[in-house]
C-alpha cells in the first residue's frame, strides 16, 4: 500500500532539547521529506517553542528529547490556541523514561503521535506524513463546520445576519447596556411600496434591490465596530447601532434613509428607485429592558414613519409613553403624555431605567 502524500507543502517546527541533536534531526527530516516541507525551524526550549508557535503557527510541531511534563505542557498550550486550524504534534520521548506512562500522558495532552527518540528516520517520515494528512483533513473539516455555522446565522440573499444570528448578538447588546453602560439604538427599516417593484418589473429586480439596500446599511459610515444588521424578513431590516447620544444615532438613521433615496438600482434593463421608512428606539446607558419590547418600540416608530407619509425617520427613547396595542394611531408617541389620547392605556417604560 502506497501512503498518500500531503496535498500541499507544510511548515515544521522542531523543538529539541539538545541543539546538536536538533540540527542533525532537522537535516535528516529535510532530506527525507524534500519537496513536502515549506521549511524547518529549530528551537531548543519548550517556552521558546511556544513563543515561536504563537508568532508563526507552523503546521507541524515535533517535540524531541524532553522529560515527561515538558512535552505535555507545550502540547497543551498549543491545543489552547490552535483554534479552527489543527496543528500536528509528534512527541519523541526519551527511551530511558517509563514509556507506557509517558506515551499515555502525551496522548492525553493532545499529541497526534508519540514515538521514541531512537525511532528510525524512515518510520519518523511515515509518522510525519500521516500526521500532516490528518492535519489537512482536520482543517478542511473545521472549515466546513465553520461555514455551516456561519450559514445558519446568515441571510442567503443579503449577507446580513438572519434573525437567529441577530438575536444571538442582541442578547449580548442588552447585557452590555445594563452591566457596562453602553447605550444603543434599534432601527427598523422597511422599503416603501416595495411590492410595486415586483409587480411592475420582476422579482429578480426586487431581490437585487433588497441586496443592494443591505450593502448601503453595511457601509462603514453607517455601521461602526460592534454594530450589526439583519434581514428581518421580506424587504424589512433591523439594525443595532451603539452610542449614548440619541441625536447622533438619529443622524445615522437619517443618513441610511437618505442614501437609499439617492440610490439608483440598475439590474438588466431595469432601473429602480426606492425609499425607506425608519423607526428608531434609543436605549440609554444602564437601562434594563426586555429585548422584545425594544424591538416593538422600534417597530412602532416605523409604523409612525409610514403613517406620516413614508421616507422619513421617527424615534423614541426608552421611557417615552408608547401604546403598543394601537401602533396605527397618529398620536402613538409624542413624548408628552398630556398631548396623547387619554382614552387609551399606554405602556410607560420610565421604570426601566
Amino acid at each position: 500500500m502506497v501512503m498518500q502524500l500531503p496535498s500541499r507543502a507544510v511548515s515544521l517546527l522542531l523543538v529539541c532539547k539538545r541543539r546538536n541533536d536538533g540540527n542533525l534531526l532537522g537535516l535528516a527530516i529535510e532530506e527525507s521529506l524534500s519537496g513536502l516541507l515549506a521549511g524547518v525551524s529549530i528551537v531548543n526550549d519548550v517556552q521558546d517553542g511556544f513563543v515561536f508557535y504563537k508568532e508563526r503557527h507552523p503546521d507541524l510541531v515535533v517535540i524531541c528529547g524532553f522529560e515527561s511534563g515538558f512535552s505535555e505542557a507545550l502540547t497543551i498550550n498549543i491545543r489552547r490556541v490552535d483554534g479552527r486550524r489543527h496543528t500536528g504534534v509528534i512527541v519523541m520521548a526519551p527511551v530511558d523514561e517509563n514509556l507506557e506512562q509517558t506515551f499515555a500522558n502525551n496522548y492525553y495532552a493532545g499529541a497526534d503521535d508519540v514515538i521514541t527518540t531512537n525511532t528510525s528516520i524512515t518510520i519518523l517520515k511515515s509518522k510525519i506524513i500521516a500526521v500532516i494528512n490528518h492535519k489537512i483533513a482536520a482543517d478542511e473539516l473545521r472549515t466546513a463546520v465553520h461555514k455551516l455555522a456561519e450559514m445558519s446565522v446568515t441571510d442567503d440573499l443579503t449577507g446580513l445576519a438572519n434573525m437567529r444570528g441577530f438575536l444571538n448578538k442582541f442578547s449580548k447588546t442588552i447585557k452590555g447596556c445594563s452591566e457596562q453602560g453602553r447605550g444603543f439604538a434599534v432601527l427598523m427599516l422597511d422599503l416603501d411600496r416595495f411590492k410595486m417593484i415586483n409587480d411592475t418589473m420582476n422579482h429578480l429586480v426586487g431581490s437585487f434591490v433588497i441586496k443592494s439596500v443591505a450593502r448601503i446599511i453595511r457601509q462603514q459610515d453607517h455601521l461602526a465596530e460592534g454594530d450589526y444588521a439583519a434581514r428581518y424578513g421580506g424587504d424589512e431590516y433591523i439594525v443595532v447601532i451603539h452610542g449614548n447620544d440619541l441625536e447622533q444615532l438619529n443622524k445615522k438613521a437619517e443618513s441610511i434613509r437618505a442614501c437609499v433615496q439617492k440610490a439608483e438600482f440598475s439590474y438588466q434593463k431595469f432601473v429602480a428607485k426606492v425609499t425607506c421608512s425608519v423607526g428608531l428606539c434609543f436605549v440609554p446607558p444602564g437601562s434594563t429592558m426586555s429585548g422584545e419590547d425594544v424591538i416593538k418600540l422600534a417597530d412602532a416608530m416605523l409604523y409612525r414613519s409610514k403613517e406620516k407619509g413614508r421616507n422619513q425617520v421617527h424615534a423614541c427613547r426608552l421611557g417615552d409613553p408608547v401604546d403598543l396595542d394601537h401602533v396605527g394611531r397618529s398620536n402613538l408617541v409624542n413624548g408628552n403624555s398630556r398631548s396623547d389620547d387619554d382614552s387609551i392605556a399606554r405602556v410607560d417604560y420610565a421604570k426601566a431605567f
